[in-house]
């Protein structure tokens, strides 16, 4: 789960990297076009004109899609949910958040061997007794 995660995150670094890519070359190209016709102060102040209408564009776009949604109300605990039910639903909530809690408990498991053998011991205890 968490291998996919990092796949998902190093792939929107990778698309978001290609877009500034593919941004800047775009712009350099307009400037390049427009140095013959106008010079290097104008091409530059056209430039800046054209990326500020997309920024306008694409801020219009995202209020256009974001306005007809309405803000999710958080589910109300149950009132008698575990403590496992409770992580389970703040993972579910941020997901993010529970991708950093994994991989600093992962680093603090790493760094305390003796207490993830202590507390695997005490988990396997627990098990062994009857009910």
């Amino acid at each position: 789960m968490i291998e996919k995660a990092l796949m998902g995150i190093a792939a929107a670094a990778a698309v978001a990297a290609a877009a500034v890519i593919g941004v800047i070359a775009a712009a350099f190209a307009l400037w390049t076009g427009l140095y013959m016709l106008v010079g290097q102060a104008w091409a530059a102040a056209i430039v800046a004109a054209v990326a500020f209408v997309f920024v306008l564009a694409v801020v219009a776009i995202a209020r256009s899609r974001a306005g007809g949604h309405r803000p999710r109300r958080p589910a109300e605990p149950e009132p008698d949910a575990s403590l496992i039910d409770k992580a389970v639903e703040l993972a579910r909530e941020h997901p993010l958040l529970a991708v950093g809690a994994a991989v600093g408990a992962g680093i603090y498991a790493i760094r305390n061997p003796q207490l993830v053998a202590a507390v695997v011991t005490a988990f396997m205890a627990g098990r062994d007794e009857p009910k």
